[in-house]
């Protein structure tokens, strides 16, 4: 059977209807407690890094996809259909696109590109961006008012270690500080739910937010 989410050429990235009348997107009410927002602002760029930041990502964008958004997610090329699907995520809005890490600008063009066509846009990001080419990426991706968040548990020089520090114009940082599986008994059972601990960061909020979310 094949994959219920489409894989699109970067030629065909313009193909999506967008929400352009929507000022903000929605998210659920827990990830709205965690983040101490009830909408993601279009134009944000949000990062998330640790253990569970794509189940993270995912949580944060389903509300978004029910609603009709449409979501690229790029250079993903672990993603997990069935696991999304489960976080809330609608398959029927989602496309796959394929990028190169080794090349900055390469995905950087295409995380622009898809900024063309969808409101939101997931992405692994490269171990290292460039200032020059951060910059032009997301001045682009702010005016066509996607909503991109970006992935790296490795730590890039968008993420670093101190979650507070020089935000270089990422609007929210998001850092899974650890992840419990919930459920599974002494030897039966299955588990139900995955409860993340998450540090959150916002460029016009002093210090960290800190919250769980729980995943069912």
């Amino acid at each position: 059977m094949g994959s219920p989410i489409s894989l699109l050429t970067p030629d065909r990235l313009l193909t999506a209807d967008r929400l352009l009348t929507a000022d903000a997107l929605a998210v659920t009410p827990e990830v709205g407690e965690l983040i101490g927002r009830q909408a993601l602002d279009r134009s944000q760029w949000i990062t998330c890094q640790g253990q569970g930041s794509f189940s993270l990502a995912a949580a944060m964008l389903s509300a978004a996809t029910q609603q009709g958004s449409w979501l690229a997610i790029l250079a993903t090329p672990t993603l997990g259909v069935e696991a999304i699907s489960e976080l809330g995520v609608d398959l029927g809005r989602v496309v796959a696109v394929d990028a190169d890490l080794e090349s900055p600008m390469q995905w950087a063009e295409r995380v622009v590109a898809c900024s063309d066509g969808f409101d939101l846009v997931l992405t692994t990001m490269p171990t290292h961006i460039p200032d020059r080419i951060w910059r032009s990426m997301s001045q682009r991706t702010r005016r066509n008012g996607t909503v991109v968040v970006g992935l790296n548990s490795t730590g890039s020089n968008l993420t670093g270690s101190n979650l507070t520090g020089d935000l270089r114009g990422v609007d929210l940082r998001c850092r899974v500080v650890g992840s419990v599986w919930e459920g599974l008994g002494r030897g039966s059972g299955r588990f139900v739910a995955r409860r993340l601990q998450v540090e959150v960061a916002a460029r016009r909020l002093p210090g960290v937010r800190k919250g769980q979310l729980v995943l069912r």
